[in-house]
């Protein structure tokens, strides 16, 4: 036969026997790489874990609140050496604990073998996993702000963004509806007062300063300092190495920040988000205010430039410099509606999807083997290698899919097959012609080549204009759609290349065998 690499002729020595000479295999790149990817994505898309650790997840995700931050917490708090631990090591062991909760609400199980379960966490949105969606409406903050702008909007956009995924809320969606609305989806969260609790009711960073009571107690009181007198934030590491947040008032800002600390000097001033202290205790959450020590003022602060120090871990440090950023509108929220999506639409939906997938793809590969026959098996196999890459493609990214972003996917497997039947027609049209085995399958992929690249280009840049200009909904199509346009190309010119080369030349394709004999040159050289 002729062996992969060689531009023709004689392969087998003078036995004249068939062999694959597997040596010849890997000294192309494509070979190895179609290897490298299906190792790649069958370890990264497939987990197996033994049973018992799957239910302690699923165990996690079926509590919210209050009852799953009193388990997580006795649960680090049983860890051996908890006592030692630092902040950083406690938060990091709590933030393992609510990984693991998302985890279980998440998880799709593809089987179970001795004990153990194999399944994969693609990330589903809010139409296929359930949860709520919440409208809101940003409300005119007078004199600060008298009306909603794009820059208003932004900035509470960017705040609850920043106050669900420092909560632990995964595949969220956050969006503009019309002027001053937003629309708020949290896959997985099937109590709206549970969602209206994790993203307050308003947007507000204030300064004010510490007042003793009468009693010894210590109380917060108003210093007429805003969000709306804040510039920016930024997190740094100091020269003792510890996190410290550096910020910045606007000119009339810094001027009502320099009275103040010039009249507090010696005593405290604490900075607030949305009523709660700034300052995380080890669980992640905002500190109770009877605990908060405030900010001490050192000297005046003439030059509305200002410096917050603490045992701050990288994280802290930036997710606080994030917050101070986002609530420099102090801007309050109202929910306009709420709604929940129910776990059985969302089974009912993936079962559907998952119906229609297989018949897709196994349609597809009945056709192409009744077809071709054995180059249509062959194309079946290159569309499994591409089905895999996509999906273990979109787990990494992550794509959060929904019915829109399956349905893309889906398109792109019939696609997919579009250049393995060009690539065919071209080598039958080359055999005809007289050429050897390996010089037709060389020259059909060569003149395959330009109306495969063309048409994928068409489509990726038909999917561009959807990212950009579509909704939600849309992006989630066009996303996929884009990437398995881009996976579907490599499997068609590397895959299916490199399997049609292991034919034997005494099998032959599309009818036309060989006794070995060098007809032809290639016509070009390799596309890729």
């Amino acid at each position: 036969m002729s062996t992969f690499g060689q531009s023709g002729g004689r392969a087998g020595g003078s036995s004249g026997r068939s062999s694959i000479n597997i040596g010849a295999f890997f000294k192309d790149w494509k070979p190895t790489t179609v290897l490298v990817v299906l190792i790649w994505s069958l370890t990264n898309l497939i987990q197996v874990v033994p049973n018992a650790t799957v239910k302690d997840w699923q165990f996690l995700s079926s509590l919210s609140g209050e009852p799953l931050r009193r388990e997580v917490m006795q649960r680090v708090e049983k860890q051996p050496g908890y006592e030692k631990m630092n902040d950083y090591q406690k938060e990091f062991a709590i933030k393992s604990e609510y990984e693991n909760a998302a985890m279980g609400n998440n998880i799709q199980v593809l089987g179970h073998i001795k004990g153990h379960t194999v399944f994969t966490n693609l990330k589903l949105g809010l139409d296929l996993r359930g949860g709520s969606q919440l409208l809101l409406r940003a409300i005119p903050a007078p004199p600060q702000v008298p009306e909603i702008t794009n820059e208003v909007m932004t900035g509470v956009k960017t705040v609850i963004d920043n106050r669900i995924n420092s909560l632990g809320v995964s595949e969220t969606l956050v969006q503009r509806a019309g002027k001053d609305r937003l629309i708020v989806e949290l896959p997985g969260i099937k109590d709206p007062q549970q969602a209206k609790d994790r993203i307050g009711t308003t947007a507000l960073l204030e300064f004010k300063e510490m007042v003793l009571t009468s009693d010894g107690g210590v109380t917060w009181k108003d210093a007429n300092l805003t969000g709306a007198d804040f510039k920016r934030a930024q997190a740094n590491r100091g020269a003792a190495g510890n996190w410290e947040i550096n910020f910045e008032f606007k000119e009339e800002g810094g001027k009502k920040f320099g009275a103040l600390t010039k009249r507090l000097v010696g005593q405290y001033i604490g900075i607030f988000l949305d009523g709660q202290p700034v300052d995380r205790g080890p669980d992640g959450r905002p500190i109770p205010i009877e605990r908060y020590p405030g900010v001490r003022v050192n000297e005046p602060i003439m030059d509305g430039r200002g410096q917050i120090t603490g045992s701050f871990t990288s994280e802290q440090a930036v997710d606080l410099q994030q917050k101070l950023n986002a609530g420099a509108l102090p801007v309050p929220i109202e929910i306009l509606e709420e709604r929940s999506v129910g776990a059985t639409l969302g089974q009912d939906s993936i079962q559907k999807s998952l119906v229609a997938g297989c018949v897709g793809i196994a349609a597809v590969m009945i056709f192409m083997v009744a077809i071709y026959g054995l180059p249509g098996l062959i194309a079946d196999l290159a569309l499994i290698l591409y089905t895999i890459a996509t999906l273990a493609i979109f787990k990494t990214v992550p794509v959060t899919l929904t019915l829109a972003g399956i349905a893309g996917f889906i398109l792109s497997i019939g696609m997919a097959v579009d250049a393995n039947i060009l690539i065919f027609e071209r080598t039958k049209e080359e055999l005809s012609r007289g050429r050897n085995l390996y010089v037709a399958i060389e020259n059909g992929f060569s003149r395959a080549m330009s109306s495969i690249f063309d048409s994928n280009v068409n489509s990726l840049i038909a999917c561009a204009v959807l990212m950009v200009f579509g909704t939600s909904i849309v992006k989630g199509f066009a996303v996929t759609l884009a990437i398995g346009v881009a996976i579907s190309m490599f499997t068609a010119i590397s895959a299916t290349r490199t399997m049609l080369h292991l034919i034997p030349k005494e099998w032959g394709l599309f009818g036309h065998r060989f006794d070995g004999k060098k007809v032809g040159q290639p016509a070009s050289k390799e596309a890729v």
